[in-house]
């Protein structure tokens, strides 16, 4: 299945969530404004529903809002 990361005005297709977590860090690291400061990132599918989210570190999350004890999907590598 074929994913899409979107964040501010970028859509780019992805092929997995790892995938998604490692463009997202590439685009936050070049980024000006800081990681902080760089928009959390949407993972849609096919239909365009939102199947996870990347927050600043490169976690992948279900999607909603973050909840305490919550496990990532995918976290990257340190």
């Amino acid at each position: 299945m074929m994913l899409t990361l979107k964040f501010g005005r970028r859509v780019i297709p992805v092929a997995n969530l790892e995938a998604a977590s490692t463009v997202y860090g590439i685009h936050r690291d070049r980024s000006t404004s800081g990681a902080s400061r760089f928009p959390a990132g949407f993972i849609t599918d096919t239909d365009g529903k939102v199947v996870a989210r990347v927050s600043y570190n490169g976690n992948v999350w279900e999607p909603g809002e973050w909840k305490p004890g919550a496990v990532p999907l995918f976290r990257p590598k340190a």
